[in-house]
């Protein structure tokens, strides 16, 4: 039950959460909502061309899974936990209860509008199966309903892991997130083989998964009911669970590491980026910005907790691809047989991944930390030029993260591919990937941890995504023409290459 202490406290959150000094915010809430209806109405339709009604349900179902649980992992943090806020609050006569359920309250308001966006598609193209309003409006009740059980599920297990892990090794933190996007992209290789001739609701393997029962609720109003009580049953356990450990957990998540030996130096291995970073770094702008952003990444558990998932997301999605063995999940297919190009050409499921992962990773580093505050009037004093400042943090991406990425990837996929086509479409990424992550950088004007940390600015960067769709269109199709010689490949890597390095300048 909620206290006058707990509504103060809410009203408070919500205009911290949901300030923005540019007056951008509403902007940003129509960017966020036409995003994901974008993305997942190309998602919906091409279910609804391939699948029947039950098939096609399961599929909607476990893209909401993707989505939704994809926000809370990589934003557990900054959704959760103020610890700025909570520090100033427990000074006064203010219950952990009271502030808990004032912050969940104000994320569950922002959280809201992913639910909503990718339930709509879904529930409309339903409706061209039986010409039925009814089912419409079924299946959007049931998506919205398991995309918040989703949500507390993924919450309340990841407050877990992390409680667990206090005091330790982040091992646990990273294990369970590579566990947990191997389960989501395996459902989702499962989905991507479902075809009119599939009988989901008398597959042994979709029983396991909690989508299904959910998609059982279009045709039982008994599944409807249950599956809103197991939610809501859901949701009891984990609001009364955090509301006790509340205080703890935003205490772990705001944490400073403290600094360790490598575990390079502990094997006694010279194992050092240093020899790419005097190549790579070319004026004391960018050594000054590489040199910030590695000192915090050592040292902040959010930064690490901001980064590591999107890290993840293309290795996974190229593990679940190799260890499928589905075609369709490691080269382009046409009508399910290899496309005809003298050259293989990796899947989009883990070229788009790739590509996402390079913009993500570069947009976590421009939103400030909690604690920090606004931190641009420094920027004023200091000799900075902003476009090779930000050439210092998106070069340790590159060398921490998409490199590593690439190599695992490709160590990966010539497990089921040829050694040679790998190697040219891992070149081709890389090079398009750094294409398109310097002419973005060339229009932007922020700064590294220069946007507060509010709901709507942290929310900003899911608009990649939809910059990511566009890219990734003209990618996969000039794949289809380049990949035809390698040295048309050849030619379009080393133009990308002269292109990134102008744009730089």
């Amino acid at each position: 039950m909620l206290t006058r202490n707990s509504i103060l406290i809410t009203r408070l959150f919500l205009k911290v959460d949901f300030r923005n000094k540019d007056d951008a915010g509403f902007r940003r809430l129509i960017g966020i909502i036409i995003t994901y209806l974008f993305a997942n109405a190309l998602i919906t339709n091409n279910n609804f061309l391939r699948l029947d009604k039950p098939s096609f349900i399961f599929a909607a179902l476990s893209v909401n899974f993707f989505f939704v649980a994809f926000i809370i992992v990589t934003d557990y943090a900054q959704l959760f936990f103020a610890k700025q806020q909570t520090e100033i609050l427990k000074t006064l006569p203010v219950k952990q209860g009271d502030i808990f359920s004032a912050k969940i309250i104000s994320s569950f308001i922002y959280l809201s509008i992913f639910p909503l966006t990718v339930s709509v598609p879904p529930a409309v193209f339903i409706y061209f199966y039986d010409n039925l309003i009814f089912d419409s409006i079924i299946f959007f009740i049931s998506s919205i309903v398991f995309s918040y059980f989703i949500i507390a599920l993924i919450l309340l297990i990841n407050s877990i892991v992390m409680l667990a892990a206090k005091g330790k090794s982040k091992i646990m933190i990273y294990v369970f997130q590579i566990l947990f996007f191997i389960f989501i992209f395996s459902i989702n290789s499962y989905s991507g083989k479902l075809s009119h001739s599939t009988n989901i609701l008398g597959s042994a393997y979709a029983k396991y998964l909690p989508q299904y029962y959910f998609a059982m609720s279009i045709g039982s109003i008994y599944f409807l009911f249950t599956s809103i009580a197991v939610t809501l049953l859901l949701f009891a356990v984990t609001y009364i669970y955090l509301r006790n450990k509340y205080y703890a957990l935003s205490e772990i998540a705001g944490s400073t590491d403290t600094k360790k030996d490598s575990i390079f130096k502990n094997l006694r291995l010279n194992f050092s980026f240093e020899g790419v970073e005097k190549l790579l770094l070319h004026n004391s702008s960018e050594k000054a910005s590489y040199q910030l952003i590695k000192n915090l990444f050592a040292n902040s558990t959010a930064l690490k907790l901001r980064l590591f998932p999107v890290f993840l997301i293309p290795i996974v999605s190229t593990l679940v691809g190799v260890i499928s063995g589905i075609p369709a999940m490691l080269v382009m297919t046409d009508n399910n047989n290899v496309m005809d190009t003298n050259i293989l050409i990796i899947s989009p499921a883990i070229t788009m991944t790739t590509l996402m992962c390079i913009r993500l990773l570069y947009s976590n580093t421009k939103v400030s930390f909690d604690t920090d505050g606004d931190i641009n009037w420094l920027y004023k004093y200091l000799p900075v030029e902003r476009r090779k400042f930000s050439n210092g943090v998106i070069k340790f991406i590159y060398v921490y993260f998409l490199f590593p990425s690439v190599l695992i990837t490709t160590l990966l996929l010539i497990i089921r591919l040829p050694l040679a086509d790998v190697l040219i479409n891992q070149l081709y990424l890389v090079s398009f990937g750094i294409f398109v992550n310097s002419f973005l950088n060339r229009f932007d004007r922020t700064l590294p941890f220069s946007i507060e940390n509010t709901k709507f600015n942290t929310s900003s960067k899911y608009l990649e995504i939809l910059y990511v769709l566009l890219f990734g269109i003209v990618f996969i199709v000039s794949q289809i023409f380049i990949f035809k010689s390698i040295i048309f490949v050849l030619i379009a890597v080393l133009l990308s290459a002269v292109i990134s390095y102008l744009l730089n300048k």
